[in-house]
């Protein structure tokens, strides 16, 4: 089985990462890490002004840790929403 990776985050309401201030955002899945990390440097550069906006690359086996350190309940749920509708469009279900 191939390992998928997740490029996962937002803009958050303080630098702790802890909460999304706006909708959660997802790219992927990506069937390597670098494809990932190209999109991750993509994106960050857009934003490298934004010190609230953050994201990270997820391995699709570590998704369940990574949600478990967003304390924030509504942002776990609107992070693994935003990952679901990805993994439909990946599909072409969308």
């Amino acid at each position: 089985m191939v390992e998928q990776f997740y490029v996962a985050g937002g803009e958050f309401t303080q630098t702790d990462w802890r909460e999304l201030r706006q909708k959660a955002e997802v790219f992927g899945p990506y069937d390597d890490y670098s494809a990932a990390m190209i999109v991750w440097r993509g994106e960050t550069a857009r934003r490298v002004d934004d010190a609230h906006h953050r994201l990270f690359v997820v391995r699709e086996a570590d998704w369940p840790n990574f949600l478990k350190s967003i304390p924030h309940e509504d942002s776990r749920r609107q992070l693994e929403e935003a990952r679901q509708q990805q993994i439909k469009r990946s599909r072409g279900n969308a």
